[in-house]
């Protein structure tokens, strides 16, 4: 299938197939995985100048995303746009296609999902608890465990407590 005709169709799990073809376009494809020049998918080796726009805008793909790190998060609440410094959110919470940014003293939507967003945060700050949430590492108070031995996390800033899930509990057993 044509590169063009891939993109132009938007079929689902695309990106992923197209990533591959361009990889193997721009060379990134040990030569003993190439045929001759030619991959599978009967493309040829050529100047990789004119991908690398494209190849940007893939997620995952960029070889630029140190220099994409998020340090403001700029957030819609109705009609303001509020500029959310990353170091002041207390959690991310994915709600469907859409992202919570949880401060001390406001909650606001992103339009990313927490997959991308993960990708563009320094990830050293804030630790995944839940498949959905991630929570600042420096807003963790205490971790609290239940008679059936689930974690619920008091965070700093936020009124409710936060489950985490039993493939992140090993985060908070005691040393």
């Amino acid at each position: 299938m044509h590169v063009a005709s891939t993109m132009a169709a938007g079929v689902a799990g695309a990106e992923p197939v197209l990533a591959r073809k361009l990889a193997r376009l721009l060379g990134q494809v040990p030569p003993e995985r190439q045929a001759g020049g030619v991959d599978r998918a009967g493309f040829h080796a050529m100047d990789a100048a004119p991908w690398q726009a494209l190849l940007r805008h893939l997620p995952g793909s960029s070889p630029d995303v140190e220099a994409e790190r998020i340090k403001v998060i700029r957030a819609g609440v109705g009609n303001t746009v509020h500029m959310i410094p990353v170091a002041d959110v207390v959690c991310f919470e994915a709600i469907e296609k859409y992202v919570n940014v949880v401060t001390p003293t406001c909650e606001a939507l992103v339009r990313l999902s927490l997959r991308e967003l993960m990708a563009r945060i320094d990830s050293t700050d804030f630790i995944q608890v839940h498949r959905g949430v991630l929570v600042n590492s420096h807003a963790i108070l205490s971790a609290t465990r239940d008679e059936l031995g689930h974690y619920s996390l008091c965070v700093r800033g936020l009124q409710r407590p936060l489950k985490v899930s039993r493939a992140f509990a090993h985060l908070f057993r005691p040393m």
